[in-house]
């Protein structure tokens, strides 16, 4: 890995970025694989916050 970080010039801990680009590619397969399941999730996870966090919400979207 050390190699190719070298060989692109990346100036971070080629572990660290190699591990999040892999996370983000596999969570972007899941999407492309799967939308409506992760929709139903992410529509979940957003009335959760809703109710339990609404002023909290309603601030970070306003601001």
């Amino acid at each position: 890995m050390d190699a190719l970080a070298r060989k692109l010039g990346l100036k971070t801990d080629p572990v660290i970025f190699f591990t999040s680009a892999g996370i983000m590619i596999l969570f972007l397969i899941v999407l492309l694989i799967a939308p409506e399941p992760i929709g139903a999730a992410f529509g979940a996870g957003r009335e959760w916050i809703v109710t339990n966090l609404g002023w909290f919400f309603i601030f970070g979207v306003t601001s």
